[in-house]
């Protein structure tokens, strides 16, 4: 099988999975990387319910927020970047977060992330996040 970069993939064939505690803000996701053109959304509102669906199904790419309940986006960060399976060790994390600190950034990058945005942002900022984070999982290692 020749590998694809991900950023070559048509958006209505990627598989995004959207991790945000909040029914509000995870729809207002949802409908802006709709509006986008991404089709393929799966959803939850923790992150213990995202390690799950992660393990269960086949996503190319994560969008959670810092702040989810059971596992928070930093530590489902860490648990996925040191997963059993190879295939979530390298799939693109966007981490959302309202902290805009320089040390809670670094963090987040240090743990693994490939994007990162601070609340708010807009479609444009999402897609470009997005965007950002499956380029540099393509530079990163292929999945």
């Amino acid at each position: 099988m020749v590998y694809k970069p991900l950023v070559e993939i048509p958006k209505e064939e990627l598989t995004i999975l959207v991790a945000q505690q909040f029914d509000l803000l995870r729809n207002m996701l949802v409908s802006m990387l709709k509006e986008s053109g991404y089709v393929k959304i799966g959803t939850c509102n923790n992150g213990s319910a995202a390690k799950a669906m992660l393990e269960n199904q086949r996503f190319h790419a994560l969008i959670a927020d810092m702040d989810l309940p059971g596992i928070d986006g930093l530590n489902l960060l860490r648990k996925l970047r040191k997963h059993e399976n190879e295939s979530l060790q390298q799939i693109p994390i966007l981490i959302t977060s309202n902290e805009s600190y320089k040390a809670s950034i670094q963090n987040i990058v240090k743990a693994g992330a490939d994007s990162f945005l601070v609340k708010p942002f807009d479609r444009q900022g999402l897609h470009e996040g997005l965007i950002k984070a499956l380029m540099h999982r393509d530079e990163v290692k292929p999945l």
